[in-house]
């Protein structure tokens, strides 16, 4: 069946109308915190988009930029506005807590969230919902704010449980050809929407970054087309990971 319609006719340029003033009437939550969700959600699936809010909230739920610092933000730490309302910038990619560099002062240890581990999802988050994280529905709306709380209670994973498969190279290889050399190329340098400081290549990034990587490849990159490999479990995923580490060193910068 064809279903046709003309701009020239008044129904079809009022429904328009209509609809566009509806959706500009909404509040800002509603038009912002979308993501693609499936009709019926695995478990994978809430994992692995829990970890991309995890990672960068802003750009997995398409949310605004933060004109201002999270609350929580030490002085003295210079840091994008944006960047410091990211989970990940205090808690770490292995999720042990991070150090932040400060201007006139020693760095700031920020706490891990292993511990947060196995607690109800609900309990988290009506944690984030309260001072001092105050992640309330005007920033995350309750969809979003779930698979995150979802993730920290049942996502973490150890770097040690998948850097044990380091010489598992040849299972990993047929895994990069199959699912990551059609962004990343053979050599495993192009396409790489990084943090600040890394390279263009997933080689060096998995030598230098495993935590990052390995994050990103269970979860996959907030805001991209990048698939996450969490169905993959523990072995193959460290498979890959060991392929990657075989990979070569960016280009070196032309002279």
């Amino acid at each position: 069946m064809i279903v046709s319609f003309s701009w020239s006719s008044p129904k079809t340029i009022a429904a328009w109308l209509t609809a566009c003033l509806l959706l500009a009437a909404l509040p800002a939550t509603a038009q912002v915190l979308k993501f693609p969700e499936p009709e019926e959600r695995s478990a994978e699936w809430e994992l692995a988009f829990g970890g991309k809010i995890y990672d960068d909230w802003l750009a997995a739920t398409y949310a605004g930029p933060r004109a201002s610092l999270h609350p929580l933000m030490p002085a003295g730490v210079e840091i994008a506005p944006s960047v410091s309302w990211r989970c990940v910038t205090c808690h770490g990619y292995d999720y042990l807590g991070a150090t932040l560099s400060r201007k006139g002062g020693p760095p700031v240890n920020m706490p891990g969230i292993t511990g947060m581990g196995g607690i109800e999802p609900e309990a988290i988050a009506a944690y984030l919902r309260r001072p001092p994280h105050s992640y309330g529905p005007s920033l995350i709306a309750n969809g979003a704010l779930g698979l995150l709380a979802r993730f920290v209670s049942k996502g973490q994973h150890e770097l040690i449980d998948f850097l044990k498969f380091k010489n598992e190279q040849a299972v990993g290889k047929p895994i990069f050809q199959g699912v990551c050399i059609s962004c990343h190329e053979a050599d495993g340098r192009a396409f790489i929407e990084g943090e600040p400081g890394d390279k263009s290549s997933l080689g060096w990034l998995s030598r230098n970054r495993p935590a990052q990587v390995l994050h990103k490849i269970v979860n996959g990159q907030p805001g991209s087309d990048m698939v996450s490999l969490r169905f993959l479990g523990h072995y193959k995923t460290g498979a890959l990971f060991a392929y990657l580490r075989t990979l070569p060193d960016p280009e070196p910068d032309p002279e």
